[in-house]
């Protein structure tokens, strides 16, 4: 084994990645942000920290002279605090703005239709704007909407909610403006929901399979009982747009395309720039095991490639 330490910001990913990190030869030097995550019984050096004691952070990897940083957590406490470490002349296995702009969906979205990417209609509140609590301004613009909708916590506050009726949109949109969050409001596509998982090292994307997944049905989110999965006659048309859409944007690292195939074509609701690849109970990740993908071991390779190792 090489006395060379690799840095992981691991969250729920920490066992699996670990475990393949020291498949190949290296120590690894895990931070946790809380007690007990995965990862912290069988990493070679362990700091358990909140991410946002970054000076910490960064002297815990110094003193190991960790120099490249695996990050397989989407947390965006994770992302802030890789770009605390990139600035300060450490590798890190992701494109750390774009990681960012991708947890930001109001940006996201505007980022897509940009680029000439279908994705759902939306409006966005912000909370810092008085008129997001005026009620004769929200009543205005409100009434206009035709249901069903999705409303969102612009940075995953709360997950998602689809919404039937005005009765119901009132109900949550106040309980978002009592978590203090910015509001995206956003059209329902029916069609078959998918994810589609691809990697990139910055030179070309690889879209690896399309997975038959509604998020909000597996989960039981609120309103999406509803929700289809059903096969589609042009995955091979949804993978290079998915390859596409990464490039763009220029999305690092092992990632997942959520999106909705109909007949009016191929409608990206968002992407998680960091896919959950760990030993988890989460129901997509048992669809990956299911066709033999190893996430990890993917995520590994990828973020070895763009060390040069």
């Amino acid at each position: 084994m090489s006395s060379e330490y690799i840095g992981l910001i691991g969250g729920r990913s920490g066992d699996s990645v670990t475990d393949e990190i020291k498949k190949r030869g290296f120590k690894v030097a895990l931070v946790c942000g809380k007690n007990n995550e995965p990862g912290h019984d069988i990493a070679d050096k362990l700091l358990v920290l909140d991410y946002r004691e970054r000076e910490k952070i960064k002297d815990f990897f110094i003193k190991l002279q960790v120099k490249k940083i695996v990050i397989s957590t989407g947390h965006i406490l994770a992302f802030k605090l890789a770009k605390y470490l990139e600035d300060n002349k450490f590798i890190i296995s992701i494109n750390v703005e774009t990681s960012l702009l991708c947890k930001d969906k109001f940006l996201l979205k505007e980022k897509m239709k940009e680029l000439g990417f279908k994705t759902p209609e939306f409006l966005f509140f912000k909370f810092s704007d008085n008129l997001i609590k005026n009620q004769s301004y929200l009543k205005k613009i409100l009434d206009t909407i035709d249901f069903p909708i999705v409303l969102k916590s612009n940075l995953d506050i709360i997950p998602p909610i689809a919404v039937h009726s005005k009765i119901e949109l009132y109900k949550y949109y106040y309980k978002l403006i009592e978590l203090k969050s910015d509001i995206l409001v956003e059209e329902l596509i029916t069609g078959s929901d998918l994810t589609i998982p691809i990697l990139f090292n910055g030179k070309k994307a690889r879209a690896i399979d399309v997975f038959y997944y509604s998020k909000g049905k597996e989960d039981n989110l609120i309103g999406f009982d509803k929700s289809e999965t059903y096969k589609i006659n042009n995955e091979y048309e949804v993978k290079r747009e998915a390859e596409k859409l990464i490039e763009k944007i220029s999305v690092l690292g092992l990632s997942r395309a959520d999106a909705i195939v109909n007949d009016s074509g191929i409608y990206f609701l968002e992407i998680n720039s960091v896919i959950l690849c760990g030993h988890t109970q989460e129901s997509y990740t048992y669809k990956w095991k299911e066709k033999g993908y190893n996430f990890a071991s993917l995520l590994v390779d990828n973020a070895f490639r763009i060390f040069n190792i």
